[in-house]
């Protein structure tokens, strides 16, 4: 099982808002990018973890916000994230702008374009930079982005969740 991960550096202005990193997830629709990337062949997550791996609980379903645009863009006005005159949300003088880093594959150039066109729709900026994996590793240790990609195995739960969530 194999699995594509945005992750946010909360730390970062903009994606420290959990209304910014929801709305991401509402505005992205996951299910025309998996039909478009893999025609047809891949499936689209509503989970923060595979369905099909060993540990899975549907429960977990019930936490990711399904896609819907106009749901993110009403969660945004509300939060204060209003239309800037170039287009791109603001609030409190900060643009609603994020870099995401990630490693150039197959599959994260088309994935990442379409996802920068769906946020577009709900007025966020999304940068993207992506790296071959003999230079991307190093990029990302200098942390000097917002978001990343992940593409990663996992056979059961706690591998899946381990990668972010350590337990030390």
């Amino acid at each position: 099982i194999y699995d594509m991960f945005m992750g946010f550096k909360i730390d970062k202005p903009v994606v420290s808002d959990p209304v910014i990193r929801k709305a991401v997830n509402m505005a992205t629709n996951k299910a025309a990018i998996t039909q478009a990337v893999y025609f047809g062949h891949g499936k689209e997550m509503r989970s923060l973890v595979n369905p099909a791996i060993i540990d899975f609980d549907p429960e977990s379903a019930k936490l990711t916000p399904a896609f819907d645009q106009d749901g993110a863009n009403k969660m945004l006005e509300e939060a204060g994230w209003k239309m800037g005159g170039d287009g791109i949300r603001e609030k409190d003088g900060q643009k609603a702008t994020f870099l995401v880093y990630g490693l150039r594959n197959a599959t994260n150039p088309t994935v990442s374009e379409a996802m920068q066109a769906d946020l577009r729709k709900v007025a966020i900026d999304m940068q993207i930079q992506l790296w071959d994996a003999t230079v991307g590793w190093g990029k990302m240790a200098t942390q000097e982005f917002d978001a990343f990609y992940m593409n990663y195995p996992a056979l059961t739960a706690l591998e899946a969740i381990g990668l972010y969530f350590p337990s030390r």
